[in-house]
């Protein structure tokens, strides 16, 4: 058992813990630094209970949101939305610890797991880079941000008289050290996007969870919702999560390129989109292929 103090934590009040289940909902508990101390030296633990969770819920999945988690200290970051009368709050990933039988059941454990795997067995880092669409209403939850009824894709006069609620949002989660690359107005009402920079490993699902969490509370103090719904109205626009990545040698080569290939293609590039294509109904039962074709992948 440790006993070593987590010099991390100084400067903190409280911090939240973050449980992302297989729905891609999190669940969170907020803690007092001292007891989070405990918990990392090892001399408490920290449970989710799953009291209140219907059995047949469709919004957390319960096996994989309840039992003692496990805190990723490394994970810590600043969570200025939280922060009120001067107090500062942080925030932590965390996993399940995993049960006796039965295998992982907490998604970021198993992402970290593929992550050393590929750095391991290959000596490959993922790095990726995720651009965000969202749509933003006025408190109603229908009116579109700013009344305007129909956006001109990267013009910000539509922004006109409310720049402020934008701005301190996005400056909310740049505290956060969440990487902002850009933010532009989209082509549907009240629709927005964000694109981060480059991240290895899960750092760029984190930033995701995190850029979740800002919007709601940040937009929020200005009677705003943000949805991060698919198609949350009837005019026909959606929202996407793009997720670009790219395989990188421990010599900080692009194992995607191959400057000799036709179309500058390389055989690695290949066979991961060959495996992204053959496990994609795993992701989406709607994307199942042809019995046929999943045999002539073989």
């Amino acid at each position: 058992m440790s006993t070593s103090r987590d010099d991390r934590l100084d400067g903190y009040d409280a911090v939240q813990l973050s449980l992302t289940c297989l729905s891609g909902v999190d669940r969170k508990m907020v803690v007092p630094t001292k007891k989070l101390l405990d918990v990392v030296a090892g001399k408490e633990d920290v449970a989710f209970k799953d009291a209140g969770i219907p059995r047949d819920s469709y919004i957390f999945d319960l096996r994989s949101s309840a039992g003692t988690a496990k805190v990723d200290i490394d994970s810590l970051k600043p969570l200025p939305w939280l922060t009120h009368d001067g107090h500062r709050v942080g925030g932590v990933f965390c996993e399940l610890t995993p049960p006796t039988v039965g295998g992982e059941i907490s998604p970021r454990s198993v992402a970290l797991k593929q992550v050393a795997r590929l750095k391991d067995t290959f000596g490959l880092t993922i790095k990726s880079a995720l651009e965000a669409e969202f749509m933003i209403f006025e408190k109603d939850g229908r009116t579109p941000f700013n009344n305007v009824d129909r956006e001109a894709y990267g013009r910000v006069d539509n922004m006109a008289g409310k720049e402020h609620c934008i701005l301190d949002a996005c400056f909310s989660l740049q505290k956060a050290g969440l990487p902002i690359e850009t933010f532009l107005s989209e082509f549907a009402a009240g629709q927005f996007e964000m694109t981060f920079r480059p991240q290895e490993g899960v750092a760029s699902a984190d930033t995701i969870m995190l850029m979740k969490e800002g919007l709601r509370v940040s937009l929020g103090k200005y009677d705003l919702i943000p949805t991060f719904m698919t198609i949350p109205s009837d005019h026909g626009h959606a929202n996407g999560f793009h997720l670009n990545h790219s395989l990188w040698s421990d010599e900080g080569v692009n194992e995607f390129i191959d400057l000799n290939d036709p179309i500058q293609i390389s055989d690695t590039a290949r066979h991961w989109i060959a495996g992204l294509i053959y496990h994609a109904p795993c992701i989406d039962s709607s994307a199942m292929p042809h019995p046929e074709l999943l045999h002539s992948t073989h």
